[in-house]
């Protein structure tokens, strides 16, 4: 519709609003549950395209979508809208879906990833080369090995150089239901990208999930010169925390030791003891598993600031 305003000249002219932001009625909705201004702009522009209905999302995929920064959000509301909905029965499960594909990417890149990683491009860890050519796939049925992942994808997609698959750590003959996938270069995985996100590509009958398996920033070298605390990982089931106080208490004296799943982090007192105790122990076999062992890297202070940020949004709606 056009109104009249008044131009340069002083007269009167048709003023177009045709390019103005057209929103759905459920926008307001979405700012009265608490989600971001451009995060509910996003959303809305799924709604607006008719992939899927304000009705078909449930209060807990959008009470999950808040526990994301403005640009997770984001990025998981562009993959979920690449997606083929079309033969989602339960989107808002589906939604939920990729958020965690998303937190456990995030939380593996936080956990396990080294500076040395990065630039080599060692499979230890999840952390990927610069060239960013590594996929994040999840879905994965936990059943399947590496060489029959590597047979199954090199049939949906072109230029698939290596698997890089984590076990479960009370039984290692199943996976952890995801893998990231290494491409000859950024243009293979690109292309394998848009084909596996389409949804019209099953694998062992599943739609699955996919992301950039993106690298994440190289902590500052003087704080990590400081760091006292060491990250094990593929540690054997039967190992408790008592084991690895013994084990590292012999290097230094421990401030606290904190086993989670498969992994641990110790903490020393002094530098020194975590510097000896990282090249004793590293490699060495541990309750019949060789454990590999890093610096820990300090917490994303960023990270920290923008939870916080959001805690004090929700405490003030």
């Amino acid at each position: 519709m056009a109104t009249e305003h008044i131009n340069g000249n002083g007269t009167e002219e048709p003023m177009d609003t045709s390019a103005a932001v057209t929103h759905s009625d459920h926008f307001n909705a979405l700012l009265e549950a608490g989600l971001p201004q451009k995060v509910a702009e996003k959303l809305d522009e799924i709604y607006l395209a008719g992939l899927v209905e304000h009705s078909e999302l449930d209060e807990r995929a959008l009470e999950a979508l808040k526990e994301f920064n403005e640009e997770g959000a984001l990025q998981v509301l562009v993959q979920f809208k690449e997606s083929d909905l079309s033969h989602v029965q339960n989107k808002s499960a589906f939604l939920c879906g990729v958020m965690k594909t998303y937190s456990i990417q995030s939380l593996f890149f936080s956990s396990q990833c080294n500076n040395h990683e990065i630039r080599s491009g060692k499979h230890i860890g999840v952390c990927i080369s610069v060239a960013n050519n590594r996929l994040f796939v999840g879905s994965i049925p936990k059943s399947k090995t590496k060489e029959q992942i590597v047979e199954e994808f090199s049939k949906v997609t072109e230029g698939l150089t290596d698997v890089i698959l984590y076990h479960q750590p009370d039984d290692k003959r199943k996976n952890r239901g995801f893998c990231f996938l290494e491409y000859e270069d950024h243009k293979t995985a690109a292309q394998a990208r848009r084909r596996l996100m389409s949804g019209k590509v099953k694998v062992w009958g599943n739609v699955v999930t996919v992301e950039w398996a993106d690298p994440i920033e190289d902590p500052d070298p003087e704080v990590m010169a400081k760091v006292k605390v060491l990250f094990v990982r593929n540690l054997a089931n039967s190992v408790t925390e008592e084991i690895l106080e013994k084990a590292f208490g012999q290097f230094g004296k421990l401030e606290r030791v904190k086993k989670l799943k498969d992994y641990a982090f110790i903490h020393y007192d002094e530098r020194d003891g975590a510097v000896k105790a990282l090249a004793e122990m590293n490699g060495k076999d541990l309750e019949g598993e060789h454990i590999d062992i890093v610096f820990a890297k300090p917490p994303d202070q960023k990270r920290k600031e923008r939870k916080a940020q959001r805690q004090a949004a929700k405490t003030q709606m």
